[in-house]
């Protein structure tokens, strides 16, 4: 009777280890060892719930000030801040990078997919994570004083800038993630602008009187009911301000 109870606790033990057999094979076969490649080091990663696809996520920890993504890299996740100009390869379909310090210009292989440049910032037509026609990410030094949003972009997901002075919102603009640059002193919101997240600049915002979202009182952004305040310039030389009873601080 001992002797059924080891062979069963045996078949047990093996059924239970087979459902993980695929797996260490798609790891094998997918998740080989890539070398480090002129300063970017590379992770294999596995996508969605498909364990039998893995992909190549990429970060550059080198020191040149002009390099071009790796070929069959997927994602980009950071860069070194003495990068100045960066290249996405044809495979880039996955932008991440957050801090680059130094960038002044993203140029775009013709044949990918995902992304375009235009006059050196990133965009994408139509992206899983960044939307429709939507300005995915403004170089932190790039020199322009002013600088038109194209027409027909509809969002902003990360415009940081310390040279920019003016910006022109095109009239198919919809929803602001995020805007920081501190020598803007004055940006106007198209009356479509519906969404506003984060927006950093040196004075004051202005809205379209068609906007159906906010408005504008004296330099301060307020939703269009006004029971919200959603921005107050940072350079507004009024010593104190009272809000009034029936608003509420939000916004910005």
């Amino acid at each position: 009777m001992k002797r059924i109870k080891r062979i069963v606790t045996m078949i047990l033990a093996i059924a239970l280890l087979l459902p993980l057999a695929p797996m260490q094979k798609a790891e094998a076969r997918n998740c080989h060892t890539r070398k480090p490649e002129n300063g970017w080091v590379f992770d294999c990663i596995y996508m969605g719930d498909d364990d039998d696809v893995a992909e190549w996520r990429a970060r550059y920890t080198g020191k040149a000030a002009k390099v071009a993504v790796p070929k069959n890299v997927t994602t980009v996740d950071k860069i070194s801040n003495t990068v100045k100009e960066l290249h996405l390869s044809a495979g880039v379909e996955r932008f991440e990078v957050t801090d680059a310090k130094s960038l002044e210009k993203i140029t775009v292989d013709k044949n990918n997919k995902y992304f375009y440049a235009k006059d050196g910032v990133l965009y994408t037509e139509d992206h899983y994570d960044f939307g429709e026609k939507t300005l995915v990410y403004y170089p932190i030094q790039k020199k322009d004083r002013s600088y038109s949003i194209p027409k027909g972009i509809k969002e902003i997901h990360k415009l940081t800038n310390d040279h920019l002075k003016e910006l022109t919102l095109p009239s198919s603009m919809e929803t602001i993630w995020e805007i920081r640059a501190k020598k803007i002193k004055t940006l106007h919101l198209p009356k479509k602008v519906r969404d506003i997240s984060d927006i950093e600049i040196r004075g004051k915002i202005t809205v379209a009187k068609s906007n159906k979202f906010f408005t504008e009182s004296k330099g301060i952004l307020y939703n269009k009911k006004k029971t919200e305040m959603m921005y107050y310039p940072a350079t507004k030389k009024s010593e104190t301000y009272t809000i009034p009873k029936n608003v509420k601080v939000g916004g910005v």
